[in-house]
């Protein structure tokens, strides 16, 4: 599908007869694997269309953060969540949480969950979708709101001047917007 459209995907996965089977995954939009990571280990990076990007999946936002002294900086780091929230407070948790990388490092953090997140008998799924720019401004924050939204993502300038910082630099544009 990433060659036929020309797009990379950016996802979760699961390998059954591995463990840990959880794994984040991405595809280039030439349609080759240029990241897969295993759950619970250290972040990894790759530089795709000009952007370094990470992945976190699931609850290592809260049982490990985002982090691998190994990798530098990053300029995205994409968030797979299997399913939705169990609860308000959940939801706020894992978006301040994810506020918090943003600003640590300096980079936009997204991420979403199934849109229908419902998980073995629990009758409590809040499907969600955010995005957080490096300032930490939660410029997407939804719940229990299942229409896609098309994030666009344009930096001007890579080299900004001493005056202008990157974040400047950075143009969001989200369709719908609200």
């Amino acid at each position: 599908m990433a060659a036929e459209y020309g797009t990379m995907i950016v996802s979760g996965h699961r390998r059954l007869d591995e463990r840990p089977k959880d794994r984040s995954i991405i595809i280039s939009k030439a349609g080759e694997i240029v990241l897969e990571k295993a759950k619970y280990t250290p972040a990894e990076t790759v530089e795709e269309q000009g952007w370094v990007i990470s992945t976190l999946l699931c609850d290592e936002l809260i049982l490990q953060g985002f982090g691998n002294e190994n990798i530098g900086n990053v300029d995205i780091v994409m968030h797979s969540i299997g399913v939705g929230m169990f609860s308000e407070e959940q939801y706020s948790e894992w978006v301040e949480e994810a506020r918090q990388i943003a600003l640590k490092h300096q980079c936009i953090v997204m991420g979403t969950s199934h849109a229908d997140g419902s998980y073995r008998d629990s009758e409590i799924s809040i499907p969600i979708a955010y995005c957080i720019i490096p300032d930490g401004e939660v410029v997407l924050a939804s719940r229990s709101d299942t229409r896609t939204r098309t994030i666009l993502l344009h930096r001007g300038n890579t080299d900004p001047s001493p005056q202008e910082s990157q974040e400047k630099q950075l143009k969001i544009s989200i369709d719908p917007s609200s």
